[in-house]
C-alpha cells in the first residue's frame, strides 16, 4: 500500500429544471464524503481527503404568459445540496532510533450547492434553500522511538449561494482534529479552520462563518528530548450580502495546556473570521472574537505563546458603517521552568 493517500468525494448533480409551465426546479445532489485511511509503516506518511462539491439546485419554470405577463404561478427553485464532509486518518508507529517519521492528514469539506432560483410568474416562484459546506476533520498520530512529527491541517468548505429577500446563504462547515507525537523528540502541529458563509444576492442574507474551537488536540511526549504543541484556530468568514444582512464571522479559539519533563514550547493561535461585506448602503458584519491561552512548567526550559486576532469587519459602500473588528476576549501565556 502507497504511504501517501489521497480520497476525492464526488460532486452532487444539478437538480433538474422544472418544466413548463411553472415547475419545480429539483434538488441538488450532496457531495461525496470523502475518507482517506493512511496505513502507517513509512518514515513518512500522509492522509488527504477532500468533500465532493454539492449539486447546484434546479432553476424554476416560468409560469404562463407573455411579454412579461404571467397568468399562472413560476415554479420553485430547487434547494442545493449540502457540502461532502471529508475525514482524513493517519496513525504510524516505527522504532527507527536514527530518523525522523511523520504523519500528516489534511482534510477538507466541500462548498456547498447554489440555490436554484424560482421562475416568473403571477406570482413568482420561491427561490431554493442554498446548501451548507461540509465538515471536515483531520486525526494524525504518530509514534517514533526517535523524532516524531505530526501535522494535521483541517478546512470546514464554505456554504453555497442564495438568492431573493428571506434567503441566507449556506452556512460554513465545522472543521475539527487531533494531532499527537511520542517520540525522542515531538513536534506537533494542529491548525483548523470554519468554512466561510455563502453569499446572498438580490436581498438575500449571506451565511455565517463556522466557529472554531480547538482545547488540548495538540498533544505529545518527548522522552528527554524537545516538545513542540502548536494549535491554531480560525473562524471562517462571513457571507457578502447585495441587498439584505451580511454574515457573521465565525469565532476562533485556542487552548493549550501540557507539561514536560524536558524542553518544552507551547503556541496558541487564535484568528476570528473577517465579517461579511455589504452593497447598496447596508450594514457591514462584526469580525468573529478571538480567544488563546497557553501554559507549560518543565524542568528545563519552557516556553509558552498565545496569540489572539478579532476577525477584521466586512467593508460596505455608501453611507452605511463597516462592521466591528472582532473581539480579543483572551490572549493569556504561562510557562515555568529551569
Amino acid at each position: 500500500m502507497p504511504a501517501n493517500v489521497k480520497i476525492y468525494g464526488s460532486a452532487g448533480t444539478a437538480g433538474a429544471a422544472g418544466s413548463y409551465p411553472g415547475g419545480s426546479g429539483g434538488p441538488g445532489g450532496a457531495g461525496g464524503y470523502a475518507y482517506a485511511k493512511a496505513p502507517g509503516g513509512y518514515k513518512n506518511n500522509g492522509a488527504y481527503a477532500y468533500g465532493g462539491a454539492g449539486g447546484t439546485g434546479g432553476a424554476g419554470a416560468k409560469g404562463k404568459g407573455s411579454g412579461g405577463s404571467y397568468t399562472t404561478a413560476g415554479g420553485a427553485g430547487g434547494a442545493g445540496g449540502a457540502g461532502g464532509a471529508a475525514k482524513a486518518f493517519v496513525r504510524n508507529s516505527l522504532n527507527l532510533i536514527a530518523y525522523k517519521t511523520t504523519a500528516n492528514a489534511t482534510a477538507a469539506g466541500g462548498t456547498g450547492g447554489a440555490a436554484g432560483q424560482g421562475g416568473a410568474g403571477s406570482p413568482a416562484g420561491a427561490n431554493g434553500t442554498a446548501g451548507a459546506g461540509g465538515a471536515a476533520t483531520a486525526l494524525a498520530y504518530n509514534t517514533n522511538a526517535g523524532k516524531a512529527a505530526v501535522t494535521a491541517t483541517a478546512t470546514g468548505g464554505a456554504g453555497g449561494k442564495a438568492y431573493g429577500a428571506g434567503k441566507s446563504g449556506g452556512a460554513g462547515g465545522a472543521a475539527t482534529g487531533k494531532a499527537q507525537a511520542i517520540g525522542s523528540e515531538a513536534d506537533v502541529t494542529l491548525s483548523a479552520t470554519g468554512g466561510s458563509g455563502g453569499a446572498g444576492y438580490n436581498g438575500a442574507n449571506g451565511g455565517a462563518g463556522a466557529s472554531v474551537s480547538l482545547s488540548n488536540l495538540a498533544a505529545g511526549a518527548a522522552a528527554g528530548g524537545k516538545l513542540y504543541l502548536a494549535e491554531t484556530a480560525t473562524g471562517g468568514a462571513g457571507g457578502a450580502t447585495q441587498g439584505g444582512v451580511a454574515g457573521a464571522g465565525g469565532s476562533g479559539a485556542a487552548s493549550l495546556s501540557a507539561d514536560a519533563p524536558g524542553y518544552a514550547m507551547l503556541t496558541a493561535k487564535a484568528m476570528g473570521g473577517s465579517g461579511g461585506g455589504a452593497t447598496s448602503g447596508l450594514a457591514a458584519a462584526a469580525g468573529g472574537a478571538a480567544s488563546a491561552s497557553a501554559s507549560t512548567i518543565s524542568n528545563e526550559r519552557a516556553l509558552a505563546f498565545a496569540y489572539g486576532t478579532g476577525g477584521q469587519g466586512g467593508s460596505t459602500s455608501g453611507a452605511a458603517t463597516g462592521g466591528a473588528g472582532g473581539a480579543v476576549t483572551a490572549s493569556t501565556a504561562y510557562a515555568k521552568g529551569l
